[in-house]
């Protein structure tokens, strides 16, 4: 199922909605669902940045769509062997990425993940581990977009 992402202009979010009634996608009213990207987080970057003339936060947004899908696959292949340090590990890794981008959702789900692997329980981590891959893509999506915008 497609997932949409819209600006909430007066909470400074872009939302994740799924519409299950109609087997389709729809958009989120504020107050609903989980923030998939909180603006407030990449105005902080940008503030680092006045007139966006060094370019940080493309290269910070750059950095972490690149550097996410080896992560991810060190997850998957940790997940594979039963490795939970190993997860533990990069699951901590991507949760704090994650929070400096502003994608507070993905964050905590790999907070999640990040615990199971401490705990070395890993029965919910494949579920866990699909949900962050999920995620990841519509928070991209939202990035490129927003940068796209800026």
């Amino acid at each position: 199922m497609e997932m949409l992402a819209l600006v909430d202009e007066q909470e400074g979010v872009f939302r994740m909605h799924s519409d299950h009634s109609n087997g389709g996608a729809a958009l989120a009213r504020a107050g609903e669902d989980s923030p998939l990207l909180d603006t407030g987080k990449l105005d902080s970057l940008r503030a680092l940045d006045p007139g966006g003339k060094a370019g940080l936060l493309k290269r910070v947004v750059g950095i972490f769509v690149e550097k996410t899908p080896p992560l991810l696959e060190q997850m998957r292949a940790a997940l594979e062997n039963g490795d939970a340090e190993e997860i533990f590990r990069t699951a901590h890794s991507l949760k704090s990425s994650c929070a400096t981008v502003g994608a507070l959702a993905l964050s905590e789900t790999c907070r999640r993940l990040e615990l199971a692997g401490r705990q070395g329980s890993l029965g919910d981590a494949p579920e866990l581990l699909r949900s962050i891959q999920a995620q990841f893509h519509q928070v991209c999506e939202a990035l490129i977009r927003l940068i796209e915008g800026s």
